[in-house]
């Protein structure tokens, strides 16, 4: 700009010059001085601009040093917490070593303890099988005997019932006779013998009375104690004097085993 200006000034030194471009001279001038201005104003603005952004750099920057100030202060504390860490796990170690050891051993105690459980109620389980099988063969052993029981009973009723139907009429009558007496009083075997044999009773044969008091039906303690019973109510007897009158054999001739259980059961 100075160089135009004073290239302007050469040429327009001559006053002639001058008048005869004044006019433009001076219009130039204007549009020159407006331009400068304009120049001028434009780089001020520049400069502010590049002030203000210069001064946001320096800003930016100083956080930027505040912030990474902050960082390195906060590593050094990450350093001192991580040492503090690594100490303290340091001096925790024998008593983790330790923790470990006791949980270990509560562990295997535990599981001993499951174990030994276990075993005992498998044996206990084995023995309440055991039991149960033993029971079971029992019941099937008591119900087998009680079945054979039955058919042996069966078979011998049978065979009783086949023995009777096919004696003679003498062994009939006998055991009628025999029936027919123990409905009206209590005998003993043997007295039930000799009443069926004597000449002053039935006067059967003694193959026929025999016949008679082997198929008879006839429980002879119930007997006894029927003919203790009976002389307990004609007079009163001490159980020594009852006991020689069902056993004698001017008496009733019981056994002295149904005679004993007279006396034991009577009232």
């Amino acid at each position: 700009m100075k160089k135009i200006l004073k290239k302007l000034r050469s040429k327009f030194h001559d006053p002639s010059t001058r008048l005869k471009f004044f006019p433009a001279f001076f219009y130039t001038s204007i549009v020159l001085l407006l331009i400068s201005f304009i120049l001028l104003t434009s780089s001020s603005s520049a400069k502010s601009k590049l002030h203000t952004a210069i001064s946001e750099q320096n800003k930016l920057e100083s956080k930027l040093l505040e912030k990474e100030s902050m960082i390195t202060k906060l590593d050094a504390k990450n350093q001192d917490l991580e040492k503090n860490y690594n100490d303290y796990k340091s001096r925790m170690q024998p008593y983790e070593k330790l923790q470990k050891e006791e949980a270990k051993k509560e562990a295997e105690k535990l599981e001993k303890e499951r174990l030994e459980k276990e075993k005992a109620e498998e044996e206990e389980r084995k023995k309440q099988e055991e039991k149960e099988e033993a029971e079971r063969k029992k019941q099937e052993e008591k119900e087998k005997a009680e079945q054979e029981k039955r058919e042996k009973e069966e078979a011998e009723a049978l065979e009783k019932e086949r023995k009777i139907k096919n004696a003679s009429r003498q062994k009939q009558n006998a055991l009628k006779a025999a029936e027919n007496y123990i409905s009206f009083m209590p005998f003993s075997k043997k007295g039930l013998y000799d009443q069926l044999t004597s000449e002053h009773g039935s006067g059967y044969s003694h193959e026929a009375a025999q016949f008679a008091i082997d198929n008879l039906e006839v429980d002879y303690k119930e007997m006894a104690l029927e003919s203790a019973r009976n002389y307990q109510d004609l007079m009163p007897m001490s159980d020594n004097e009852l006991y020689r009158q069902l056993t004698s054999e001017y008496g009733e001739q019981f056994t002295h085993e149904e005679a004993q259980y007279a006396i034991d059961n009577l009232d």
